[in-house]
């Protein structure tokens, strides 16, 4: 395990990318975007939606007596409930197979290993299997922390899965507030930009 240092205004970190590193990121990613969330959401209610209709026109078309009414009712409601309470779970499975799928088309090999990055005030160094490079903070999207992860979403869907396991727990915290900071300072920048024009 690498460690971490702090070096005057610059922070250090550096870290092992593996495959499960990188599908915590991609699922990450997948879970949290406003597309996944609003189509998970369809999902739930389209077939409760289709289980209403469906008794409606078996009712209007055919009609019953009123307690045929109430447990055929009651078979759509437990029917449509049901979905609605299974689906996340449902649809869970079919993202991790999704995922799974997708990393082996990808051949993420090449992307795995030693990550080198170095943060200061106006960006940050990369180094990598996939190469070196210096970006400024205005690439970067979003941090967010889970149990085992600091992700840093990049444009473009491409990023950093850093695992909490390769840094000091103070070092994780201070480098998320750190990335936080500079996204804030790249949002005002850029609304100030925009009311200047």
């Amino acid at each position: 395990m690498a460690s971490p240092g702090i070096i005057s205004d610059k922070m250090t970190l550096e870290f092992d990318v593996s495959r499960e590193d990188l599908l915590s990121f991609i699922r990450t990613f997948y879970k949290s975007s406003t597309t996944h969330k609003k189509a998970e959401l369809r999902g739930r209610l389209i077939f409760p939606f289709m289980m209403m209709l469906g008794f409606a026109y078996v009712y209007f078309r055919k009609g019953y007596e009123p307690y045929l009414f109430l447990t055929i009712g009651l078979v759509f409601l437990a029917i449509g409930a049901i979905w609605f309470l299974l689906y996340p779970s449902l649809n869970k499975r079919k993202i991790e197979k999704y995922l799974e799928k997708y990393l082996n088309e990808m051949s993420v090999e090449k992307t795995l290993g030693h990550v080198h990055l170095v943060l200061d005030d106006s960006g940050f160094l990369s180094r990598s299997p996939t190469g070196e490079g210096k970006y400024s903070w205005d690439v970067v999207q979003r941090v967010t922390l889970t149990p085992e992860h600091l992700h840093v979403y990049l444009a473009g869907g491409s990023g950093y899965p850093i695992p909490r396991k390769c840094l000091e727990e103070k070092i994780i915290f201070k480098a998320k507030k750190l990335i936080e900071s500079k996204i804030t300072e790249q949002k005002k920048d850029r609304n100030l930009s925009v009311r200047h024009n």
